[in-house]
């Protein structure tokens, strides 16, 4: 434990015994300070006034454009302040995951202890339910008057009075059949999900700042800032939005992405968390958390500079990750016709009568016995006679060997359409290779457009909707979210600029044949306009993506990959490298890698140095942080 005493206190009648149990509660790398008699309601002088993103209006903390300083806060209206201790590190990632994970767990306790079960069948019984709060085994009855055993006191008046009892662990308790249904509201719709994902919607996670209603805010990170300036998918400034405040290798490294209402929300965490150690430990002190002032920035570091903080990126040689070989590609080419060949058995999709049994077809597919029906707010049991229903839900099994478990002739049937030569019935993957028609190798996947999704754009009044919109002007990808009352009150945060993120999920369908020059038109060509003017103009399309498509089942002369295996693949366009990229890369990172640089991707200008032979350096980066960081001061007060 650090503690650095800057002044001599007088403590007039204060026990050097219970300050110094309150100092090992307030913990690590605090400095101590000399108390003051007042503070400002906001600061003077030269700061940055920052607003929400999403509430017009709405200022919600200052800075010194290094760090959040003391504005409109509830410590102006106290007085006669003992003495305050000044955090020096600023607050990590690993330190407000923890806020963020109480967040969740109490939105969790409060969902589980309404009792209210969709389903319909599988409510938890009141015993386990009551266990849930501190309790004891009599009160006073507030309906009555009357002392009462609790359990004959009403559920939603027990929770009135009594807090949660946070040493019950409920997901030992409570099993997940029973408790899932009650959260599943607070989970994104299958429409917004990356890749099927099941995950918590961040914008539906608030904490109540205070009793009143309206004092709640939302906790989640706006972690797309980094990708503003972002060139290309996967750059650095991407990867920092995908991966900086997720994981474990930058947990120590400042929290960004939170506006002054969040930092709030914190501090109050905190406020609770070290109040409550300090009345357990029966101390005679009541505490207050603030953010710092310029006097007690500068009294504790006499070389202080405002000038802020920037993530600085290491120079690394990727020539060797980037690179790609004839047979890193022939790998490549031969997992996605795997995949297509494996999507054909499932739907099964040949002459009546040829059909596999359904249960075999089934292990093509990670399913589960039992899973929870969304659509109906059910508890569903695996039915392998929906194949269509299930491959929505589910995704394929590459560890299942489809060669030992079915009748290759049979196989050949479902899948002969695909091959030039239909007399060919080889199955080996060796022998499939320059078999499979080139123009049917096409390799689908999807990724975030993080850097459209991270642009901001103003907020205009709409006087026949009495409330302010979005603007939504110059991109089609602007924000999209009309903001009404009551619930804007709980949007201050600004992680909650669009009603619908499933926009910026792009599909994205290459054909990796070398030689073939074919990709999808995605969502975004739709929009790429002449004028950029959408709201008088169809969509229209700039450029043609897929010009040579009477080549595509006309390849004269197969690509030989086996002669020079260890040579660079030619005739691959940046697309199709792209997509090696994302299956090669980004579907699992190895131990002991860095998420940035492992899953950081060329433009295609150093792709095409790549290939040619070159070295391509990534040189290192000072990225500019795209928030304030941000500190404390503890203020110790008497009861």
């Amino acid at each position: 434990m650090k503690i650095i005493v800057l002044c001599s206190l007088m403590l007039t009648g204060l026990g050097v015994q219970a300050q110094t149990k309150l100092v090992k509660i307030l913990g690590q790398d605090l400095v101590q300070m000399k108390p003051e008699t007042s503070y400002a309601w906001r600061p003077e002088g030269d700061v940055i006034f920052h607003e929400s993103n999403t509430l017009k209006g709405d200022t919600t903390g200052a800075s010194n454009n290094r760090e959040f300083l003391l504005f409109r806060d509830q410590l102006s209206k106290d007085k006669g302040e003992l003495f305050k201790f000044f955090r020096t590190d600023y607050v990590s990632n690993a330190e407000y995951d923890e806020f963020y994970d109480w967040v969740i767990d109490s939105i969790y306790r409060e969902s589980i202890f309404q009792n209210e079960d969709p389903t319909g069948n599988n409510e938890i019984p009141r015993a386990t339910i009551l266990k849930m709060l501190n309790l004891p085994k009599t009160a006073i009855n507030p309906r009555t008057g009357k002392e009462v055993p609790v359990d004959s006191i009403g559920m939603f008046d027990l929770r009135e009075m009594f807090s949660f009892n946070w040493d019950f662990d409920w997901r030992k308790k409570i099993k997940p059949a029973q408790y899932i249904p009650y959260v599943h509201y607070l989970y994104k719709y299958p429409s917004e999900r990356f890749n099927r994902t099941k995950s918590i919607d961040e914008r539906k996670l608030s904490f109540a700042l205070g009793n009143r209603y309206d004092e709640y805010v939302n906790i989640s990170i706006d972690k797309i800032l980094w990708a503003i300036g972002s060139e290309h998918i996967f750059d650095m400034r991407y990867n920092l939005s995908n991966f900086y405040h997720d994981s474990p290798e930058f947990d120590e490294l400042p929290v960004q992405g939170l506006i002054g209402n969040q930092i709030r929300g914190y501090l109050e965490f905190l406020r609770r968390k070290y109040q409550a150690q300090v009345d357990k430990a029966k101390l005679p002190y009541r505490i207050q958390v603030s953010l710092p002032t310029i006097a007690e920035l500068t009294e504790t570091d006499n070389e202080y500079s405002d000038e802020s903080l920037k993530f600085k990126s290491s120079r690394k040689d990727m020539t060797a990750h980037w690179k790609i070989t004839n047979s890193d590609y022939k790998e490549f080419l031969i997992a996605v016709q795997d995949s297509l060949i494996r999507e054909q058995i499932y739907m099964n999709a040949t002459l009546e009568g040829d059909e596999f049994p359904i249960e075999d077809v089934a292990e093509l597919i990670n399913y589960k016995n039992f899973y929870y029906d969304e659509v109906n707010l059910s508890w569903t049991e695996f039915d392998a006679a929906q194949p269509f229903v299930n491959r929505g839900l589910f995704t394929l099994n590459l560890e299942f060997n489809w060669r030992k478990k079915f009748n290759l002739e049979d196989v050949w049937r479902h899948i002969k359409y695909l091959m030039l030569d239909t007399e060919k019935k080889d199955l080996r993957p060796e022998g499939l290779i320059n078999n499979f028609m080139p123009g049917k190798s096409k390799y689908v996947y999807y990724w975030w457009d993080l850097g459209r999704k991270a642009l901001n754009d103003s907020l205009i009044w709409i006087p026949d909707y009495k409330e302010y919109a979005c603007a939504n002007k110059g991109d089609w990808f602007g924000r999209n979210l009309m903001l009404s009352i009551p619930e804007s009150q709980f949007w201050g945060g600004g992680v909650r600029r669009h009603s619908d993120e499933s926009i910026f999920i792009i599909r994205e369908a290459v054909n990796i044949y070398p030689g073939i020059r074919c990709r999808d038109c995605n969502s975004i060509c739709g929009y790429e306009l002449e004028d950029k003017d959408i709201s008088t103009h169809w969509p229209k399309v700039e450029k043609q993506i897929c010009p040579d498509n009477d080549r595509l089942m006309e390849i004269k002369e197969f690509y030989n990959f086996d002669s020079e295996p260890d040579a660079l693949i030619q005739l691959i366009t940046y697309d199709q490298a792209l997509a090696y990229y994302n299956w090669k890369y980004h579907r699992v990172l190895p131990k002991g890698e860095s998420t940035l640089y492992y899953n950081l991707l060329p433009s295609e200008e150093e792709f095409k140095r790549v290939q040619n032979g070159e070295m391509v350096i990534y040189k290192a980066e000072e990225i500019p942080y795209p928030t304030p960081v941000f500190r404390y001061v503890i203020h110790v007060f008497q009861k």
